[in-house]
């Protein structure tokens, strides 16, 4: 189950060549074609079972040099999403697709760049294409999150033993936080950035679904980038569904997050 993680790389120490080639023009809203520049370069069907990041050297954890993908088709296959960033310098065989806590594809990816200027473009230049039916969202991110992506993490990610929520509140962040009541308990992070799409960019670290003893408890906590957001989330979604289920929203001025995160009322800004 580990290399279903990422946790036991086959590619550890690759320091793997990047896809060159120019930048040809294409049409936005449209699925992308052809670059008309031959093969995959290698990149094939036989992926590395691990499903895990490229490991190098030659990135620091906070170089943003990597591409989260979010809105894939389920049966998206490796070389599809390296076809897709084939006008950009992306690291052959860094594609990694996500995965949901039973191991079946969850419609997110990432993949790396050769440089934070390449990936920056290929962010700006890709996002809102098409992959198959789909149109995708991009977002830069860091190598550090790249080589975590589909590995437990302290954010709730499946496999922590225990997460409080309390651990992640406090008077920085608790006007822009919202608890969440009522989650499927197979619910995962992916899930809870699905539900808030049009509120912000939710990151991983920013959504800490809450577990005890490894079992999730159906609350979790999540930041947003203002009040003003986590304010508007709130009135738009309180008591919409996910899978069949009611989800509650709770902000620092409702008991139930007072009592679950440790909030004392006094404390609360009028």
């Amino acid at each position: 189950m580990d290399s279903l993680y990422g946790q036991d790389n086959s590619n550890s120490g690759y320091d793997a060549p990047y896809r060159g080639g120019g930048r040809g023009g294409r049409g936005r809203g449209g699925q992308r074609g052809g670059r008309g520049r031959g093969g995959h370069g290698g990149y094939s069907n036989d992926r590395p079972v691990d499903n895990g990041p490229d490991l190098s050297d030659r990135f620091t954890q906070d170089d943003r040099v990597a591409v989260k993908i979010r809105g894939l088709p389920y049966q998206t296959r490796y070389e599809e999403v390296a076809d897709f960033f084939g006008d950009f310098k992306y690291i052959e065989r860094s594609v990694i697709l996500g995965l949901n806590n039973e191991g079946r594809k969850n419609g997110f990816g990432a993949i790396l760049f050769e440089t934070e200027d390449e990936a920056a473009a290929a962010a700006s230049g890709m996002n809102g294409q098409h992959v198959g039916s789909r149109y995708v969202d991009l977002n830069v991110i860091s190598y550090g999150d790249y080589k975590r992506f589909n590995k437990p993490i302290g954010g709730g990610n499946f496999g922590a033993k225990a997460v409080k929520l309390s651990n992640h509140v406090n008077g920085d962040n608790q006007e822009r936080a919202l608890v969440m009541r009522g989650l499927p308990y197979r619910a995962a992070v992916d899930t809870v950035q699905t539900f808030f799409d049009g509120f912000g960019k939710l990151q991983d670290e920013d959504i800490f679904i809450e577990e005890f003893n490894g079992r999730r408890t159906g609350s979790a906590l999540v930041l947003f980038e203002n009040e003003a957001v986590a304010q508007d989330a709130k009135a738009a979604l309180h008591r919409k569904e996910i899978e069949g289920r009611y989800i509650e929203l709770f902000d620092q001025n409702d008991q139930f997050m007072q009592k679950i995160c440790y909030l004392e009322p006094a404390a609360v800004a009028e």
